[in-house]
């Protein structure tokens, strides 16, 4: 028996709970099992479905290359106005009637070529410099603008200007999905010595400039 696992992510419960309704009915039916994930699975899944706000935390392509990503946005227009990862297979909105979203599941979930993402993908093909890895870093461990100039012994401005260059090479517009995503995991790690900030030891926290 056919076995998929999906992952819902939505702050609105009744729509997420719909699209499980739906997508329950629709594959039992078909003879099929289909099982939903909690968030913190999500590099598991074989299917992300991410909703409304939601759709502007995406890890973009730090997942496993068979994933495919389908997005439903509020509206025609935040769905022309926001750019995807190419991990996103289809997008649409909540008004799109069942049939279309059921055709789009069962398209992304047949078998397809793995992505390479650093060749293929606009969004993710601009790697972040070691410096702006390590404002995130510092970010997605909790410290505050200043605490992270003190740590790598920068001006306050200089950090947020690290900041906003990660966010533009990662498609981030917005501080709040940033810091969702970081809280998420998304932060790559390859290629990068992991830095451990301790924000309540000063000296700890010194770095080389």
């Amino acid at each position: 028996m056919t076995h998929y696992t999906i992952l819902i992510q939505d702050t609105n419960r009744y729509f997420a709970h719909g699209l499980k309704l739906l997508l329950h009915t629709y594959f039992t039916a078909k003879g099929q099992r289909v099982t939903f994930l909690a968030q913190e699975h999500y590099a598991i899944a074989d299917l992300v479905i991410l909703a409304g706000t939601m759709s502007l935390s995406m890890p973009q392509c730090h997942m496993r290359s068979e994933q495919r990503w389908l997005v439903v946005m509020d509206t025609q227009h935040s769905k022309r106005h926001q750019n995807f990862c190419i991990r996103v297979g289809a997008v649409i909105t909540r008004h799109d009637i069942p049939k279309k979203f059921m055709s789009l599941v069962e398209m992304l979930l047949q078998p397809q070529e793995s992505i390479n993402r650093t060749a293929e993908c606009p969004i993710c093909i601009s790697p972040l410099t070691y410096r702006e890895y390590q404002v995130l870093s510092a970010i997605q461990q909790g410290l505050s603008s200043q605490q992270i100039g003190e740590s790598l012994n920068l001006h306050v401005k200089t950090v947020s200007t690290y900041k906003c260059t990660a966010m533009r090479k990662l498609g981030f517009r917005h501080n709040h999905a940033l810091y969702h995503w970081l809280l998420q995991g998304g932060l790559d790690t390859s290629g990068y010595a992991h830095v451990d900030f301790h924000p309540h030891s000063k000296e700890d926290m010194k770095l080389s400039g």
